[in-house]
């Protein structure tokens, strides 16, 4: 797969990487697009055991493209926020969440808005060194269930 973000597998292990490091990976159309074919992927495919999602660069997600929204809003669009989270990010929430397979947000520095979202459906959230790129063997963040759309829906614990 290839632009706004990188699928790679590795045996049983599939790793999705948000690859707009220059705007810290934040969120436009082609991204969320991406990610929500990437997760229907990875979820689908027997061979993969586990799933890993992390952010290319210096950070995880900043969120929401502002630009994005400021170029639709431009070209005279009415913007509806409850619609756009609606429409874009709560299918990658139930997504994550109703996924069968455990799902590792590697969180490597900035980790806000929809990218906070993503990071809390996820089973496990690690902080990783963008560095090392590796998972730090500190204490995992502790963040749970925070998110307004990742408890939207009224889904409990995976069982």
């Amino acid at each position: 797969m290839s632009g706004p973000l990188r699928l790679e597998r590795d045996g049983a292990l599939a790793v999705i990487t948000l690859d707009r490091p220059e705007v810290l990976n934040a969120f436009d159309e082609a991204l969320t697009n991406a990610l929500a074919l990437a997760i229907d992927d990875v979820a689908a495919d027997a061979a993969v055991r586990a799933v890993v999602i992390t952010g290319a660069g210096r950070g995880f997600s900043a969120g929401q493209d502002l630009r994005d929204r400021f170029l639709k809003v431009a070209a005279g669009e009415e913007l509806e926020l409850g619609n756009e989270l609606r429409r874009r990010y709560h299918p990658l929430i139930a997504a994550i969440r109703i996924m069968r397979k455990p799902v590792v947000a590697a969180v490597n520095g900035v980790v806000a808005g929809a990218g906070l979202g993503i990071a809390v459906a996820c089973d496990i959230r690690r902080r990783r060194s963008a560095r090392r790129g590796a998972a730090s063997a500190s204490c995992p963040m502790p963040v749970r269930r925070i998110s307004s759309h990742a408890s939207s829906g009224g889904e409990g614990p995976r069982t």
